[in-house]
């Protein structure tokens, strides 16, 4: 079922995301500066799915926007 959960920190829009153990990775993304120019972002946020926080994780090495992710065993 579907639940509301803590919003993430940082306001993003086309942000891949993958779980891995109990941990929701958000990655990359982007956002519009107040002259409407779009920047891809290198962030990566982590939430704890059972505690319910998020966390900032080690940035992407390059800004990403509109890609996939996909955790392995």
């Amino acid at each position: 079922s579907w639940s509301a959960a803590a919003p993430m920190p940082t306001l993003r829009f086309n942000v891949a995301a993958a779980i891995v153990g109990n941990t929701l990775f958000a990655l990359g993304g982007g956002v519009y500066d107040e002259a409407w120019n779009f920047n891809a972002g290198d962030e990566v946020e982590a939430d704890d799915i059972e505690g319910g926080s998020w966390s900032a994780a080690e940035p992407m090495g390059t800004p990403r926007t509109r890609f996939a992710a996909v955790a392995g065993p």
